[in-house]
C-alpha cells in the first residue's frame, strides 16, 4: 500500500495509479469500505441488502464473506441493513439502518 499526501491546497503530492482490484460477482447493495490497522492485503466491504462485510483480498481479487451476524441483517420492513463500517483501534463499527442501531 502507498501512502500519499494531500497538500493544504488540495492536490495530491504523488498522483495514484488507479486499477481494478475485484468483482463483486455475488454483492447486492455495497455500502462502506474500510482497511484494518497493518492488514494491507484486504480491505472490507459492507453489503447492506446481504447483510454481511465483506473481504477484499487486494492481490488476489478475491471476495470473500468475512462477517455474516444477524445485527446486520436487513428487516422485512426495511431493505437496509449494515450501512457503512469503519474500523479504528481494534474494533470494528457499523450502523444498522433497519434497526436503527450502532455496533
Amino acid at each position: 500500500m502507498t501512502v500519499y499526501r494531500t497538500l493544504p491546497n488540495g492536490s495530491v503530492a504523488i498522483p495514484p495509479k488507479l486499477r481494478h482490484v475485484a468483482t463483486f460477482a455475488n454483492a447486492i447493495v455495497l455500502n462502506g469500505l474500510t482497511h484494518v490497522d497493518g492488514q494491507y492485503e484486504y480491505v472490507l466491504a459492507a453489503d447492506s441488502y446481504a447483510g454481511v462485510i465483506l473481504k477484499v483480498d487486494i492481490a488476489a481479487g478475491s471476495v470473500t464473506t468475512a462477517i455474516n451476524d444477524t445485527s446486520m441483517a436487513p428487516t422485512a420492513t426495511k431493505a437496509a441493513g449494515i450501512n457503512g463500517l469503519g474500523y479504528q483501534n481494534g474494533y470494528l463499527c457499523y450502523t444498522n439502518t433497519a434497526t436503527n442501531s450502532y455496533y
